[in-house]
């Protein structure tokens, strides 16, 4: 397919298939196991953060002030690296740890932003529109910047999410003791009480 010209990678040279390869795996090693330390308070997290900051300044470096990784054109490294980043910067997760490493490289997150607009135009627009008609992220005019109220506008509703969580988690929890036979539930007929003791009192 790719004499063919149907690859991204079409036209990029041997050197530039390597860092391709290269950056794939440095995608692959380093950020995905970010990606699962999206939750507060994880086991290896400092560790884990530390080599996702690597990854973003080493893509960084290597996007510098060009619009795409490898040349003139899109390639596979492009796409792969928008797929990392683009959820990262837009999703509103649990832990904002990662997007504000990824934040502090102003040219990833305008290299998210041109592939939106370019490539995906409708969403993009889409996307701006509810951010705008929601508010979420942009404060006030004439308003200092608070990070502790920056953070509770980008996640709304955090204690009735948290509560409708550990809902759903302890309904999970007893609903596998009673299929599992660890609790058990007996109805008792009327005439079975003993009514002795009610009288005694």
């Amino acid at each position: 397919m790719k004499k063919k010209n149907f690859n991204l990678d079409f036209e990029l040279s041997a050197r530039q298939c390597a860092d391709s390869l290269a950056f794939t795996n440095l995608l692959r090693d380093r950020l995905d196991p970010a990606l699962w330390l999206c939750v507060p308070a994880a086991p290896a997290d400092r560790l884990v953060r530390g080599c996702a900051g690597a990854c973003f300044a080493s893509l960084s470096e290597q996007l510098g002030e060009r619009d795409w990784f490898l040349g003139a054109a899109p390639s596979s490294l492009d796409a792969r690296v928008f797929g990392y980043l683009a959820p990262l910067l837009r999703s509103p997760l649990p832990s904002h740890r990662l997007q504000t490493l990824l934040k502090a490289h102003p040219n990833l997150v305008s290299f998210v932003t041109r592939v939106q607009q370019r490539l995906f135009a409708e969403q993009y627009a889409e996307y701006e529109r509810q951010q705008r008609h929601s508010g979420v992220g942009r404060p006030a005019p004439g308003a200092a910047a608070d990070p502790a109220a920056e953070h509770d506008t980008e996640f709304p509703n955090k204690r009735r999410n948290q509560l409708l969580v550990g809902l759903v988690a302890a309904g999970a929890m007893l609903a596998f003791a009673l299929a599992n036979g660890l609790v058990k539930i007996e109805n008792m007929e009327p005439d079975e009480y003993d009514l002795g003791e009610l009288d005694a009192d």
